[in-house]
């Protein structure tokens, strides 16, 4: 069941990375950290409550997780998350909202869920992040407006790291025991409590294997910016659980945990991969890189900046490439990028010519120069529109409006005279138009249907099409 408990004060915080919010977050071999930066093992395979506002309802603001188990590794099977009045269910990178099943991306009014590669982010408009990788990590960020506020495995953010979640009331707990309370009453009878005893003497055998990744060379400036002790305990746990020592292979994620919070506190972890310990294999011609940066974006990405503010580890193209996503062919010079247009593709050189245009593809762009070319403007049926640019919609009226003229200055107006139908229907007639070129009214008729003809530079002209009945 879940709990609320009371701050009793007392306690101090290890040192965390300076934000303007709170992140907790799981991963890997059931590891967990709390908004107040505690990291515990709780091996449990049930439904836990993640994290909630437990001292206001109004907020509406709940995460629950499911946990279990997938060829023998840990995994987060699904994720519930309730926000206002929506009810939003992960699982199988689909999303669902209120029990119906939705395309991503998905986007409210306040709220955001979109697809990136294979993780899921959802946000909302008053502070709330979370970012699952499809996986086994998931990400939580919160406002400091939810400080002593929240409960769950995530903690109650009163910014110590025991209480009161592994000290309440003078009473000490476990993390499994801390864990088991935040499992849903909801809970089939068979989902029990979890029961975990440390093998103390596998620590001191599996310690040193951590020790020589996390306290070296590719992290000497992060061990002065994040404590480290705490990973150390989640890597040496890895390892003692799986009792493979030789690459690391179980520990990858909690060590890949150490170098985020790194450079979540402005460091930049050196790479630490290694074909031999937790190596990544890159796509195309993509190199993985523990801090690089996004600068030059994709072929799709016209005009738009990419520059980050702080690195990411993962895989990026090389300098002066950019990311074909319009092809597929991995990381080219940004001159080789195809163009888009109306859903085809056309290479780097294609020139494609407009009654109004001739454009050329340079660079992922279209560079174009404009031609003389006529446009119609027109008003069809009483209420069919269609614009200058070929846009159509329909309209009724029961007035004079203004049909064409140029924003400011204009040498002429176009009016037309939309009246509903004398036959009572729900229709609407075009009972007349008026052209006026300067001051002067050059032409206005009634009960008949014009069209509206612009050409090159500023020649107008009206031309009579038929007598409306």
């Amino acid at each position: 069941m879940v709990t609320e408990e009371v701050d009793e004060g007392g306690g101090e915080a290890s040192p965390e990375p300076v934000r303007d919010y709170g992140v907790c977050s799981t991963w890997g071999n059931f590891h967990y950290k709390t908004f107040d930066g505690k990291i515990f093992y709780f091996p449990g395979t049930c439904r836990y409550l993640f994290a909630k506002d437990c001292y206001n309802a109004t907020t509406n603001f709940q995460v629950q997780i499911g946990r279990s188990e997938q060829n023998g590794y840990p995994i987060i099977s699904d994720i519930t998350v309730y926000i206002s009045e929506f009810l939003l269910e992960l699982k199988n990178a689909s999303l669902s909202v209120n029990h119906s099943i939705v395309e991503l991306p998905f986007i409210k009014p306040g709220l955001k869920v979109i697809k990136e590669d294979t993780s899921m982010r959802l946000t909302a408009d008053w502070g709330l992040e979370l970012l699952w990788d499809g996986y086994a990590r998931l990400e939580l960020h919160l406002p400091e407006s939810f400080a002593n506020r929240t409960c769950g495995l995530c903690g109650d953010f009163n910014g110590m790291t025991e209480y009161n979640e592994f000290i309440s009331n003078g009473i000490t707990r476990s993390a499994v025991e801390f864990g088991n309370l935040q499992k849903l009453e909801s809970q089939p009878e068979t989902c029990e409590d979890v029961s975990y005893s440390p093998d103390t003497s596998c620590y001191i055998i599996m310690r040193p294997h951590c020790e020589r990744i996390l306290t070296g060379l590719p992290f000497r400036e992060c061990n002065s910016l994040v404590d480290v002790s705490e990973y150390l305990n989640a890597c040496t746990e890895d390892l003692c659980i799986c009792h493979e020592t030789a690459k690391l292979v179980c520990a990858c994620s909690s060590i890949a945990e150490y170098s985020k919070e790194c450079i979540a506190a402005g460091g930049i972890p050196e790479n630490w991969r290694t074909n031999e310990t937790c190596s990544i294999s890159c796509p195309f011609n993509m190199e993985y890189q523990e801090c690089g940066y996004i600068n030059e974006g994709t072929c799709s990405d016209i005009g738009r900046s990419n520059a980050m503010e702080k690195c990411e580890s993962g895989c990026f193209c090389p300098a002066g490439t950019v990311l074909d996503n319009i092809n597929g062919l991995g990381c080219i010079p940004p001159e080789e990028c195809y163009c888009t247009l109306k859903g085809k593709t056309y290479p780097a050189g294609t020139t494609v010519t407009t009654p109004c245009q001739i454009c050329v593809c340079r660079s992922r762009l279209w560079n174009c120069k404009n031609r003389p070319c006529p446009a119609t403007c027109s008003v069809e049926g009483g209420s069919h529109i269609t614009t200058f640019d070929e846009s159509r919609y329909a309209f009724k009226g029961n007035c004079q409006y203004i049909l064409s003229q140029l924003c400011s200055n204009s040498p002429f107006t176009v009016s037309v005279y939309l009246l509903p139908s004398s036959d009572g229907g729900n229709q609407t007639i075009l009972a007349g138009v008026s052209l006026i070129v300067g001051k002067k009214v050059l032409h206005e008729r009634k009960s008949v249907l014009y069209k509206l003809y612009i050409g090159y530079g500023d020649r107008v002209s009206v031309q009579e099409e038929f007598r409306a009945p």
